[in-house]
């Protein structure tokens, strides 16, 4: 029952347990009151049913409410089971993510670092290479200027051996 109708019960048992019966006079009342006994004690006997009776209605309103209760009661611990569960698997989710995120920062990191040093690693083997075609470039430019000299020698020494034959002739001719 609803909560007015707990009330209007109670007050309703109050009422009945107020009222009297009201006799007409003093005369009745004297001839009367072994029915007056009765009826009191048919009042107290009855008020005991009552409280008996209204207590026997409540337990039947707990036992009739216990499975509606105990099924909340289950429906809401699956309810909680279900979203502990749930949480576990976000919380498992966040962590694969993060975990992924991770590995995907250090493989970056690493493409990072292997392409720093293959760029390092060509720009060595681009100034080996130029250091090597410097040094050819010298090689061939010291070579070139030890020909160009041992040519001059030559020439200056055909230049010589020219000019003391001429002067040999000149001196041949003189004497001669």
């Amino acid at each position: 029952r609803g909560a007015r109708e707990d009330l209007a019960h109670q007050q309703w048992r109050k009422k009945a347990v107020m009222r009297q019966p009201t006799l007409a006079s003093e005369d009745a009342k004297a001839g009367k009151s072994e029915v007056a006994e009765q009826l009191r004690k048919e009042r107290e006997n009855l008020q005991d049913v009552l409280t008996r009776f209204e207590a026997q209605q409540r337990r039947q309103k707990r036992l009739l409410q216990q499975p509606q209760l105990d099924l909340a009661e289950a429906l809401h611990e699956e309810q909680r089971q279900a979203m502990a569960e749930r949480a576990a698997e976000l919380r498992m989710e966040r962590e694969k993510a993060a975990e992924r995120k991770r590995k995907e920062e250090l493989r970056r990191q690493a493409a990072e670092l292997e392409r720093q040093r293959l760029e390092a690693e060509e720009r060595r083997r681009e100034e080996e290479e130029r250091d090597r075609q410097a040094l050819e470039r010298l090689k061939r430019e010291k070579q070139e200027s030890e020909r160009r000299r041992a040519e001059e020698r030559r020439l200056a020494a055909e230049r010589e051996e020219q000019q003391r034959k001429e002067m040999e002739e000149t001196s041949c001719r003189a004497r001669g």
